[in-house]
């Protein structure tokens, strides 16, 4: 069976559905579901994040929703810092991502900066690359790169490290090093993995980086902040906040997809001089959105949806069957979050849930509407689903079990 690229251009809204009222379609949204956009704006290029969302999205959404100025806002699963660096330029009082990964806390933190272009001029002609002889620990540098070419980059490394200039430089030009880390590498980020294959590459590393340096300076003046973001490193699902302490909270938490970020960005972390050892911990602590993490039960949220599913899934015939623990681990994951989100929610603030419905052996994970039904467990109310776009289910999926129309949405939620 083909797919049917027609379904795409409409949701699928089952009569009956519990939401079926509240559920409002909204395509011009669909390119802001996508971090595309970011990397033609100040600050927000410096790293590419697939998984992000674009800036774009996270103003409209508070221009709709919050009265903002004065306010607080959180981001529970910030990746590289896009929806509180866009709070902050708002005007909120105090603005905060958090991430599991340390990753995500360098790349945002880097990114909101104060800067002095002279001093990072300075500091860029000072840098060299010399012989590196120490030995290569983690896996992903040796196995990524040829060997001339990662000692180069590690030589650089060290080099920022040891260079003269104030620690908001080293900081910027180690972002910089990050920015560039694949394009030296026989590998691609492809999907849910990292692809390996003989790659054509630029031919001076030192050449390569300066001028990415060089252009990165020209965004110091286009976006600056009156009172900058803060990132921490924190696990969403115990936020380090005071009961009802935020007004605002826009998310988009890891989809159901069974990517790995941490194998993803694997050759990021390496390069942040991060161990084997430590990526293996931090995987295991990731929301369990891939079947690697590991999960804690939740013992009191309540979905019918999930219920269904829950029930459901095992029967099927699966790829890994490790998926229906995924799964069901993914929702307890994130009722602790939804949990603490209605925790630290002020009365009348609205939080903003970024997700991306999913399929498994032909059954259909409604993933915003399952988070929907948590919320309720937790005294928030599901005052809108706003539909941003549709995509297919896989080619296999398709030829076994027909075409579906999978939502990517935003669930507004408001704390009563």
């Amino acid at each position: 069976m083909r797919k049917d690229h027609s379904l795409y251009k409409t949701p699928v809204i089952p009569d009956g559905h519990p939401y079926e009222d509240i559920f409002s379609f909204q395509p011009e949204l669909q390119k802001l579901v996508a971090f595309s956009t970011a990397m033609k704006l100040p600050r927000h290029r410096w790293f590419y994040y697939k998984p992000g969302f674009a800036p774009d999205i996270v103003e409209m959404i508070l221009k709709k929703y919050s009265k903002y100025e004065g306010e607080t806002f959180l981001d529970p699963f910030s990746g590289v810092g896009t929806a509180p660096m866009v709070a902050s330029k708002m005007g909120f009082s105090r603005s905060t991502g958090l991430d599991i990964s340390p990753l995500g806390i360098t790349i945002g933190s880097s990114k909101v900066l104060k800067l002095d272009k002279q001093d990072v001029l300075k500091s860029l002609d000072k840098l060299k690359i010399s012989p590196y002889r120490k030995k290569i620990e983690q896996y992903y540098l040796n196995k990524a790169y040829k060997k001339e070419i990662v000692r180069k980059l590690l030589s650089l490394r060290d080099s920022i490290s040891s260079v003269e200039g104030t620690s908001e430089t080293k900081q910027f030009l180690n972002l910089c090093l990050l920015s560039i880390a694949d394009k030296f590498a026989d590998v691609k980020k492809d999907g849910g993995f990292l692809r390996y294959f003989e790659r054509e590459k630029p031919e001076n590393i030192l050449d390569y980086y300066r001028k990415l340096v060089l252009d990165f300076t020209e965004d110091f003046t286009k976006l600056t902040f009156e009172s900058a973001p803060e990132f921490i490193l924190a696990d969403a699902r115990k936020i380090p906040f005071d009961d009802e302490s935020i007004d605002t909270v826009i998310t988009s938490p890891p989809y159901l997809n069974r990517y790995d970020y941490t194998r993803i960005y694997a050759l990021e972390l390496a390069m942040l001089g991060i161990s084997d050892e430590e990526v293996r911990s931090i995987r295991k602590k990731t929301l369990k959105s891939h079947i690697e993490a590991k999960h804690k039960t939740c013992p009191d949220f309540s979905s019918k949806i999930f219920d269904a599913i829950e029930s459901d899934l095992p029967q099927r015939e699966l790829s890994n069957p490790k998926i229906p623990e995924m799964v069901i681990g993914y929702f307890h994951d994130m009722a602790w979050n939804l949990k603490e989100v209605a925790r630290v929610l002020r009365p009348n603030g609205f939080a903003a849930y970024v997700v991306g419905n999913c399929r498994f052996s032909g059954i259909h994970v409604e993933v915003d509407a399952i988070l929907g039904q948590i919320a309720e467990s937790y005294g928030l109310t599901v005052e809108t689903i706003l539909i941003a776009k549709t995509r297919g289910s896989s080619a296999q999926q398709v030829r076994k079990y027909g075409d579906l129309p999978l939502r990517e949405s935003i669930v507004i939620l408001r704390k009563n």
